[in-house]
């Protein structure tokens, strides 16, 4: 409902780039009306919920804590022009200051007694000051006057964003709705870790990517060429972070759940060796979406989401039945990519660019991460073989090999990558203002 309360009109409000005051006025109320009719909603089917669950308190609860809904539709104009301007340190700071208001809220009224209503008040007071914030950095603020001859195509683009978004989160839980219906329990808690693991680096580093390629895309739309040279930066950048991270992973799983999870968790290691090759297509991956929703191919991104459902649904089905939690694995590693190809030709299309010049981009990155596993896996297998040294002495050791041979590949062959990874670190540990940051760079 959360998802539902936002109806997508972020995207849209980035991806518009004149909007004037009647339009951004018109997506306000409109977002402040459905979230208040959600709430309405979830208030009246409480006492429902409440009995489907056979938890009478769950009632109030949900009375209370559907306030969030409203909320989130009023913060939504706001939020999304810090995001357009790329103000992420504004929003930063709200989201810190929002949570430490929630987390103090939470332990004062837990250390009290308050029980779940602690729980709901934290949860509450977080949208509360996260408005307060936005509203207050951003200098607009809501009017009367409302309306637009471009509503309804900002509309149609929110409803097929918000379509692709709902489609995207039900292939992400599928897997573990199929794998909970046709195994047991243990089955599906040994996979739902190795898959949180596996996929930590990309999930954090999505965030990030997201936030930065939607409106750096959103506003070059008009200019082909700097698209595509931002998109080729975007996928040197991401894949030469990414890979060796993920990758690398695979290659220490074993020593690293020795390490930090004990032995009982060694069912994990293969699923989570395969779930690390699929992080580092995965990371590649968020770079896509962006360059359509930003030449309002919106709706061949909700076709693709479905046709995804269907295939990745299917996959996993079988594959459960066939191999278990491996066969989920399996079709994560083995069906997907195919799947993926389609978007990339698309993409490709799009901005007039080769399958040739796309792999070369990813090139180096891959050449150091290549290199990196095929020397660790010899210096485990033929120095430190297994039961040889303590897990904890493999797993330093392969790791600092590793990142030695991934870093020795990238300076004889990275090329422009070296330069645009120093540029990225620099700016996360010395961040410029975001007026002197080229968009393209961005």
């Amino acid at each position: 409902m959360s998802m539902i309360a936002e109806m997508g009109l972020s995207a849209a409000i980035i991806q518009f780039q004149d909007l004037d005051d009647e339009e951004l006025n018109a997506c306000y109320w409109f977002m402040a009306t459905i979230g208040c009719a959600g709430y309405l909603g979830l208030f009246f089917c409480a006492p429902f919920i409440a009995d489907w669950f056979e938890s009478p308190a769950l009632s109030n609860v949900l009375r209370v804590n559907g306030l969030i809904l409203p909320l989130i539709s009023f913060a939504v104009v706001p939020d999304s022009l810090l995001r357009k301007r790329l103000e992420f340190e504004k929003l930063a700071r709200v989201h810190i200051i929002a949570a430490l208001f929630a987390v103090t809220t939470v332990f004062a009224l837990a250390s009290h007694g308050a029980g779940v209503w602690a729980l709901v008040a934290g949860g509450l007071i977080s949208p509360i000051v996260g408005n307060i914030g936005v509203f207050w950095y951003v200098k607009w603020r809501p009017g009367l006057r409302v309306g637009s001859d471009r509503l309804f195509e900002i509309l149609n683009y929110s409803l097929s964003t918000l379509g692709s978004r709902f489609c995207w989160t039900v292939y992400n839980q599928m897997d573990v709705l199929v794998l909970g219906k046709l195994t047991n329990e243990a089955t599906l808690g040994f996979y739902s870790y190795a898959k949180e693991l596996a996929m930590l680096p990309v999930v954090r580093g999505s965030v990030v990517v997201n936030q930065l390629a939607f409106p750096v895309l959103a506003e070059l739309q008009n200019d082909q060429d700097a698209m595509r040279t931002a998109f080729m930066k975007g996928l040197r950048i991401v894949s030469g972070i990414f890979f060796p991270v993920c990758l690398g992973m695979a290659l220490v799983t074993h020593d690293a759940v020795l390490v930090l999870l004990t032995e009982k968790w060694l069912p994990i290691v293969p699923m989570l060796q395969l779930l690390c090759v699929y992080g580092s297509l995965k990371s590649i991956d968020v770079l896509l979406p962006p360059v359509l929703y930003a030449r309002y191919r919106h709706r061949y991104v909700l076709y693709y989401t479905v046709v995804l459902v269907v295939i990745m649904s299917t996959a996993f089905w079988l594959g459960a039945m066939w191999y278990g939690a491996m066969g989920v694995v399996l079709s994560w590693v083995l069906i997907y990519p195919i799947v993926m190809m389609g978007l990339v030709r698309e993409i490709l299309n799009e901005l007039g660019m080769s399958l040739r010049v796309f792999f070369q981009q990813i090139s180096g990155a891959l050449l150091g991460a290549l290199a990196m596993g095929v020397v660790v896996t010899a210096v485990q297998t033929l120095v430190f073989p297994l039961e040889s040294v303590s897990p904890i002495v493999r797993f330093l050791t392969s790791s600092v090999i590793g990142a030695v041979v991934y870093g020795g590949v990238l300076l004889a062959y990275g090329g422009k990558l070296i330069e645009e990874l120093k540029e990225v670190f620099q700016w996360i540990f010395r961040p410029k203002p975001v007026d002197n940051l080229e968009r393209s760079s961005a």
